[in-house]
């Protein structure tokens, strides 16, 4: 009887993943090490190793130190572009403050994320 419950029981799972697919998007996470102080929305970076996950959504970026200690999550469009580049792109320094991350690519791909920034920060 048991052992016919078992069946029945994983007959019914394979039913119901064929009329509701799961799908469970791994989260992206890209280790990016800077040599110089930065800026990201909200918060400037001492040089050094942090890993930027990309949420599942794809609409937030989680910013963590080398210790996978979350800095500050902020909010990223997705972007594109023509031909591979560097993995991080910045925005010129204005009045001696640090650079800002503008954008960042996976390894060896033309999507990537932006960065949000409020007007008066760009």
């Amino acid at each position: 009887m048991a052992r016919l419950t078992a069946i029945y029981a994983a007959l019914v799972g394979v039913a119901l993943a064929a009329f509701f697919p799961i799908t469970i998007a791994a989260q992206s996470t890209t280790d990016v090490t800077f040599r110089e102080q930065v800026q990201m929305p909200g918060v400037v970076l001492a040089p050094g190793v942090y890993h930027f996950t990309l949420s599942n959504d794809r609409k937030a970026v989680s910013i963590a130190d080398a210790s996978h200690r979350i800095i500050k999550t902020v909010k990223v469009v997705e972007v594109s572009r023509d031909q591979n580049g560097p993995r991080v792109t910045m925005r010129p320094s204005v009045s001696g403050a640090p650079p800002q991350v503008a954008a960042f690519y996976s390894t060896g791909s033309t999507r990537g994320v932006e960065f949000i920034y409020s007007p008066a920060a760009k």
